[in-house]
């Protein structure tokens, strides 16, 4: 191998490693930045959680197809408070709606452990 193949395959393999850690970097602030959104969720679900929103909470879960007058009637709690609850819950992304309108919980990590602390 000549000196200047010699000196390539040095630069290429610094390269690599280079390379390699920056990868690492990244993906370390890649799960930082997931655990941080996850918690700020968790945060926010804590603060607004009644009794009656956990029940919503609980059912959107176990079944994220009920309409807002089935989870209303289901609870006994009025459509314009489940209403707003699902927008809350959607403008935060713990549940989004999608095109064809179904619901469906979108951070279902930590959440029944929240549920069942609260």
């Amino acid at each position: 191998m000549t000196d200047h193949e010699s000196r390539t395959l040095e630069v290429l393999t610094s390269i690599d490693e280079t390379l390699a850690k920056l990868f690492v970097c990244f993906e370390d602030q890649y799960d930082l930045a997931v655990a941080k959104r996850r918690e700020k969720k968790i945060s926010y679900l804590k603060s607004i959680l009644s009794e009656k929103r956990k029940e919503i909470l609980k059912l959107l879960i176990d079944q994220p197809e009920l309409s807002q007058m089935e989870i209303s009637r289901q609870l006994g709690v009025s459509q314009p408070a489940v209403s707003k609850f699902l927008v809350l819950l959607t403008e935060n992304g713990i549940m989004s709606i999608g095109p064809d309108g179904k619901r469906s919980i979108t951070d279902t990590s930590g959440i029944h452990d929240l549920i069942s602390s609260l």
